[in-house]
């Protein structure tokens, strides 16, 4: 991997992290891990890996598809 995709893996990970952390964890008072908030961090984990393995693939699909012509001229202003 390179330096930067590691980098930007490590504050995804710490995104998410602080993400299901702060949303699942509330109570300080015990030092053990409810049932709940293992619970809830899972699932806020889950969530965030399903919605980036969809992400990851639509990226995918529309990089691989080409753009109609019909879209080139919007994009592009050839008068200029």
């Amino acid at each position: 991997m390179r330096s930067r995709d590691i980098r930007d893996f490590l504050i995804r990970y710490n995104t998410v992290t602080e993400q299901c952390f702060g949303s699942c964890v509330n109570d300080f008072t015990v030092r053990s891990v409810t049932k709940k908030e293992e619970k809830c961090s899972l699932n806020c984990l889950d969530k965030f890996l399903k919605m980036t393995q969809r992400l990851s693939f639509r990226f995918q699909c529309d990089a691989t598809s080409p753009i109609p012509l019909s879209n080139f001229s919007t994009l592009v202003d050839f008068r200029s």
